[in-house]
């Protein structure tokens, strides 16, 4: 994560910008990832609140609890069973 390179808009120095990289490393060095995503979360939360209009994402945890022997399995009942594959 440390010394990522990005396109800054709006002409963000590039040392505010690795103030918050050390930052986030700080964090999950000493607190660890659950820490920081919590930060994370709250920092979104107050720039929504603020009236900073950030991008929406659908990417949400998912966790595949079939077994991967089972899939075709599955998928034949749900072939039987008329619903379609997706």
């Amino acid at each position: 994560m440390a010394n990522e390179t990005y396109t800054q808009p709006h002409h963000v120095e590039d040392v505010e910008i690795q103030e918050w990289f050390e930052s986030l490393d700080s964090v999950l060095e000493a607190s660890g990832p659950d820490v920081a995503r919590e930060i994370l979360e709250r920092l979104r939360a107050h720039a929504t609140v603020s009236g900073i209009d950030l991008p929406f994402t659908a990417n949400t945890p998912y966790t595949n609890t079939i077994r991967c022997g089972w899939s075709p399995l599955f998928r034949a009942i749900r072939s039987w069973s008329g619903e379609s594959s997706r």
